[in-house]
């Protein structure tokens, strides 16, 4: 049964070694496994997602991949730090003095990774 199943994410990449670059020089992550075919990350708690080749283009115009933080306003200073933009969103509860969508669940701020996937980092607050 798949509900009893792990599910992973997958991020298609132009330029697999700039991907890994992006992920492992920028954000920090170690790659678990990788190869030409692809390159495994894990997150906390279990979670995995998964960067491969691919000459599909990705949208970028949906999230495809969310980080849930403890300290959002932290992770968004220390990833400007490592030269990450942030995207303007036109949703309500964003703040154009910042990068950050507040809503009454949570906070969100979202950027592009080098393949052009878009990421998020939230925080809930419940």
């Amino acid at each position: 049964m798949l509900t009893k199943q792990r599910a992973v994410a997958t991020l298609p990449a132009a330029d697999l070694m700039r991907a890994r670059d992006f992920y492992e020089g920028t954000l920090g992550f170690s790659a678990r496994q990788g190869d030409d075919q692809g390159v495994l990350y894990d997150t906390a708690d279990g979670g995995v997602f998964m960067v491969f080749p691919s000459t599909g283009k990705p949208s970028g115009d949906h999230t495809q991949l969310t980080f849930e933080v403890d300290d959002l306003e932290r992770e968004v200073q220390d990833l400007k730090q490592k030269g990450i933009r942030f995207e303007p969103v036109e949703i309500e509860g964003y703040d154009p003095h910042t990068p950050i969508v507040a809503t009454e669940q949570m906070r969100r701020a979202w950027f592009h990774d080098t393949e052009g996937n878009l990421l998020a980092v939230t925080q809930s607050d419940r």
